[in-house]
């Protein structure tokens, strides 16, 4: 995920709409040490008039654009699992992500997990991680 953060940065700022981008950043949480711990980065949006199982199937197919490896989508449970080695260096990072049916509505979470020692700048993250949460409404 590291690898691509730059063009997705400029990717994301074209392609969300400016009411999603809001949401999914707003909701942007971190929790570890940075270099010292392992980095978990955590958001959701919500997305009118779309199901749970089209909203995986798109945040699978722009995972899979960004080179990541969409392990598995279990669309009954709601659930997406993703890795990549973004350093190649043989330490995963690892994506899930949730979908799940709220009213008229889909909310979609995504748990973004980094192993210790591995950073990335959050600007450039936030903007890669909106990305492809805001693509589940596409």
């Amino acid at each position: 995920m590291l690898k691509y953060l730059a063009g997705a940065a400029a990717l994301a700022l074209l392609a969300a709409s400016p009411a999603a981008a809001q949401s999914c950043a707003q909701n942007l949480k971190t929790s570890g040490v940075p270099l010292v711990t392992g980095l978990t980065y955590s958001t959701w949006a919500v997305f009118p008039k779309v199901t749970p199982a089209r909203a995986l199937d798109n945040v699978g197919r722009a995972l899979s654009a960004e080179g990541i490896d969409v392990a598995s989508i279990d669309k009954k449970a709601g659930v997406l699992l993703a890795s990549q080695d973004g350093a190649n260096n043989g330490r995963q990072q690892t994506i899930r992500v949730t979908a799940r049916k709220t009213g008229n509505a889909t909310r979609v979470d995504l748990v973004f997990k980094v192993q210790a020692g591995q950073v990335a700048t959050q600007d450039a993250l936030r903007s890669h991680i909106c990305n492809v949460v805001n693509a589940a409404g596409r």
